[in-house]
């Protein structure tokens, strides 16, 4: 036997030692999956619909009304306005949950999640 030289790697140590990833860095991220069998992931945090910015606050007599801008639209919504129902300024399934005209605070409810825009 030579002395003086390293041995090689086997194969199996090769590949241990390359980084396994993704096999297109470019394709869509996949939804993590838990760790924990048979518990729910998380959701997903809701955000503002696109194209929806709240712009004011109007208060009459008690009542507050939300000036907003969707898409090339503008208006005003009250608490109780339903996208695709009662109104264009929110996509349908969006609802105005409350407004806090104090506060400059606007809440829309997407099925059990809300999402809240600030002035």
């Amino acid at each position: 036997m030579l002395t003086g030289l390293t041995p090689l790697p086997t194969p199996n140590q090769v590949l241990a030692s390359i980084p396994s990833g993704r096999d297109d860095p470019f394709a869509p991220m996949a939804p993590s999956v838990s760790a924990t069998p048979g518990s729910r992931p998380a959701p997903v945090r809701l955000s503002l619909p696109p194209s929806f910015r709240f712009t004011g606050v109007i208060s009459s007599a008690g009542t507050a009304k939300a000036i907003v801008d969707y898409g090339a639209t503008s208006g005003a919504l009250s608490v109780g306005d339903r996208g695709g129902s009662s109104t264009d300024l929110l996509p349908p399934g969006w609802t105005v949950a409350a407004i806090n005209a104090d506060r400059g605070l606007l809440t829309l409810r997407q099925g059990r999640q809300t999402v809240s825009a600030e002035l």
